[in-house]
Parts: structure tokens; sequence; C-alpha cells
């Protein structure tokens, strides 16, 4: 059976990591929601946007005699006119053909393109894998172009929101891990000092099971518990050490 400095010693731990890993995870909730509003806004940004930017990129597919899926320069010239790194675009006719897809501002850390369904939900968002097996996440919306019967498809990778999430993870982590164990060292400690009277008790109670009834504790502070254990314990002693003399003098 453990001791009970042992068993004082668990029951801190025990419920200083229920309320760390309580905190921890309303956190790491919190966290994960603002970052996923946040996606959310940006890829529906992005889906009222590519629309007119698609259309020029098929008006150049037209000419050069092939679809652009390349990625190509902004209405201002520039390669990202707003939209976050690594942004894929495509627009489908209202059976769900693709006429055209492209990348929007190079992401040299997303290098695949999103794994798109044949069918989407119109002003529904959702998360899918890339392609060729690749472990970047996209967060995908697809919207009626209000111009015509078309849709657009926006899709925003989640690298960087996935790693922020991973980097959270770690740190509550370590931090859950640093302060159980200082409240480990700084626990035992407290029980160890706390505890030292009973440890005095014991070592005067085997003194007194050798004979010896002389012996008192020495903790009496009636404002404690073990100060008033002592004193019951001293006036216990001081009895029977009177019992035995008495019994003593009777034999003589």
């Amino acid at each position: 059976m453990a001791s009970l400095r042992a068993r004082l010693l668990a029951a801190v731990l025990a419920l200083a990591a229920v309320g760390l890993l309580l905190l921890g995870g309303v956190t790491y909730a919190e966290q994960r929601s603002f970052l996923y509003d946040r996606i959310d806004a940006d890829v529906r940004a992005a889906a009222e946007q590519v629309g007119p930017q698609l259309e020029r990129a098929m008006g150049r597919a037209m000419v050069n005699g092939d679809q652009d899926d390349q990625p190509g320069p902004g209405p201002h010239g520039g390669p990202n006119f707003g939209l976050p790194a690594g942004t894929y675009g495509e627009k489908r006719a209202a059976d769900g053909r693709v006429l055209i897809g492209k990348v929007f501002s190079v992401n040299q850390t997303v290098t695949a393109k999103p794994k798109l369904p044949a069918e989407l939900e119109v002003g529904k968002t959702i998360t899918v894998s890339g392609q060729k097996g690749a472990d970047t996440r996209y967060r995908v919306l697809a919207l009626q172009d209000p111009r015509d019967s078309t849709i657009n498809v926006a899709a925003i990778p989640m690298r960087a929101t996935d790693d922020n999430l991973e980097r959270l993870l770690v740190v509550i982590a370590l931090v859950i891990g640093a302060v159980l164990a200082l409240l480990g060292v700084v626990s035992w400690l407290v029980v160890r000092v706390g505890l030292l009277p009973l440890d005095r008790m014991g070592h005067t109670a085997g003194a007194i099971a050798g004979g010896d009834l002389s012996h008192r504790v020495e903790s009496t502070d009636p404002r404690t518990e073990v100060g008033r254990l002592g004193i019951a314990l001293n006036a216990m002693l001081d009895r029977l050490e009177r019992a035995f003399g008495e019994r003593e003098a009777s034999e003589e």
C-alpha cells in the first residue's frame, strides 16, 4: 500500500493534470475555431475574386490553343492580387464540367493541387486533401457566378493553419509537462515538511513501544490537527506512565 505522502502527491498531481488538460483543450479548441473562421473568410473572399481571373485565363487559353493552368499575373500585373499563397481556382459549368483550373499566388511549400470531388455543394465549405498523396489539406468553397450559370471554386491550402495548430499542441504539451514537474517537486517538498511531525510521532511511538515511557511528542500546537493529536498522545502517555508507576509501587 502506498504511503500517505505518495497518495497526497498523486492526488495533487492528478487534480492539476486534469485542470491543465482541460485548460489546454479549451485553448486549442478556441484557437482552432479562430483559425478556421479566418480561413473560411479567406476562401469565401477568394471564391468571389477568382471568377474574373479564370475568365482572363480562359481567353488566353483560347488564343494559345491550350488551357492555361499555370500561375499568371493578377489584374494589376503581379502574381498575387490579395489571395493567400497557393490558392487554387476552378471554373465549372452548370453541369459540373471543369472549364479551367489555375493556381494563383505561387507558394513553394504547396506544390500539389487539391483533390476536388466531382460534385460540390454551392455555398458549403469543405476540407479536402491534396493530389498525389500530398499532406497539404485545402479549404474549399464553391459559389455561383452572379454574371452567368458557371460556378467558381476556390481552394486555399491549410498548411499554415495546420502548422500553427501543431505548434500550439507542442507548446501546450511542453507547458503542461513543465508545470506538472515543477508542481510535483514543490508538492513533494511541502508534503514532506508538513508530515515531519507525524514522522517524529512515529519515532516516539516506536521508542515508547520499546518500553521507554518518558518520551513525549514535541508537536503540541493546538491550532493544528497534528498538534492536537500530539497533545492527546502526551496526555495518554502521562496516564500510562502514572499507571505503571502506581502498579510498580503496589507490587513493591
